[in-house]
């Protein structure tokens, strides 16, 4: 698998004006302000003052999904996941206009789960001056140009009096030079821009195995002051070395596959029922569970990671039919070489018989599951002194999570059953 990387490219641009050309080809051009009063920008006379932009994005709830008519819009992305797509016609600019920033920030943060929801990048330029910042996502070893977002701010004509400068912005989307091209008096009170929505991945749900594109949705916002001048430190920052990478690309969280089984016996000479849980009470903390009504049987484990890895450590105890009750001490862990393939193994060497007061034969087991679009096949196999016994399971996604299961199991002995369940996973 590629690693990844996040380049976080925060660059101020101290380039004349005059280097940029006032339009771009193919880009989204929005109707300019009308004129109002100002002083034009000119260096030699506004040497002392200097300005700083700050960009104010916010993740937007499923609430101003339907406030903005977010799901109205056409959006299309590049091939690559965690692409970028920069949203804005003239109905959306008013809806967004009519919500106030603050008012935005405080409901998305009753809403929203989440420990990034907001980002403030800023950046400080001279009159006469171009600032850009940016954030890049891109795959290491790749040739394709990864998602991001590059903003311009190219300040045009100030009024000190009110606190506000025509700036004349730019957003593109570097993955696919997609481009807003507008023109704003921006003040301290943050003016919409633009929505940005992220591209997270495709995914399969439902009978039908329905492609559907998970996306997320971003406010932007931009604001302006004046400085007079620059902090007296030796050393201070041109720009806010911000979270704008971790909003629009956030760490996968480790995926916690906990899940429940429940099979009934169709034929074969094994006639019982099968309980199995298995689920993370944190995320660092396995409970496993089986239960079967023969004689009666259980098994109870519980794990804890190793160092914040896949491996873990665990203490069990099993007590099936006749067998004296065991405790256990091991080890046990689980990978993905590659998409859809999930290995796991656990060995659990040191095995105590409660009742005859001594150490046991080891108890392991080794598995594969498989899966793909909504298929499932998995196969395992456990050994615990002379009780060994080999599973085969099938199943297919009939709703979000939800598997009818077919399942084969037999032992050195012969036995052998047939039996059909479901599994669920959570």
């Amino acid at each position: 698998m590629k690693q990844k990387a996040v380049f976080f490219l925060i660059t101020g641009a101290l380039l004349m004006a005059a280097l940029f050309p006032g339009q771009v080809e193919g880009a989204l051009h929005l109707t300019p302000l009308p004129h109002v009063e100002g002083e034009e920008v000119e260096p030699a006379h506004l040497d002392s003052l200097l300005i700083a932009y700050s960009l104010k994005i916010v993740e937007l709830t499923d609430y101003y999904h339907n406030i903005f008519g977010l799901e109205r819009l056409e959006v299309s992305y590049p091939d690559h996941p965690g692409s970028l797509a920069i949203l804005y016609d003239t109905e959306l600019g008013e809806l967004m206009a009519r919500v106030p920033y603050a008012s935005l920030v405080m409901r998305v943060q009753e809403k929203l789960d989440r420990e990034s929801y907001l980002s403030s990048p800023w950046i400080v330029c001279a009159p006469g001056q171009v600032a850009k910042m940016g954030v890049i996502h891109e795959d290491i070893g790749s040739d394709k140009p990864g998602p991001g977002l590059e903003v311009l701010f190219d300040p045009e004509r100030i009024d000190e009096d009110r606190g506000s400068v025509l700036t004349h912005i730019e957003l593109t989307d570097h993955g696919t030079a997609a481009k807003l091209s507008t023109q704003l008096w921006l003040t301290e009170q943050p003016q919409p821009l633009a929505v940005v929505t992220v591209k997270d991945k495709d995914y399969q749900r439902g009978f039908t195995r329905e492609r559907r594109v998970k996306e997320r949705y971003f406010a932007v916002y931009g604001a302006a002051k004046f400085l007079h001048q620059l902090p007296q430190d030796k050393t201070f920052a041109i720009a806010g070395l911000d979270n704008m990478a971790e909003l629009f690309w956030p760490e996968p969280k480790r995926e916690l596959d906990s899940m429940f089984i429940i099979t009934l016996p169709l034929a074969g000479q094994e006639d019982y029922l099968d309980l199995f849980l298995s689920a993370w009470v944190t995320e660092e903390n396995l409970l496993s569970v089986v239960v079967q009504n023969i004689n009666p049987g259980f098994e109870i484990g519980f794990e804890q990671r190793i160092m914040s890895g896949d491996l873990r450590f665990g203490l069990r105890l099993i007590h099936f039919g006749p067998d004296d009750p065991f405790i256990g001490f091991g080890f046990s862990d689980d990978t993905e070489p590659i998409n859809n393939v999930h290995l796991y193994a656990g060995l659990y060497p040191l095995m105590y018989s409660c009742k005859r007061g001594k150490m046991s034969a080891p108890y392991w087991w080794a598995g594969s599951l498989l899966k793909h679009e909504g298929f499932m096949l998995e196969f395992s196999y456990s050994s615990a002194g002379d009780y060994q016994n080999f599973m085969g399971r099938t199943g297919y996604e009939l709703a979000d999570n939800f598997l009818p299961v077919l399942e084969y199991r037999t032992n050195l002995e012969g036995r052998w059953s047939v039996n059909m369940g479901f599994k669920k996973e959570f």
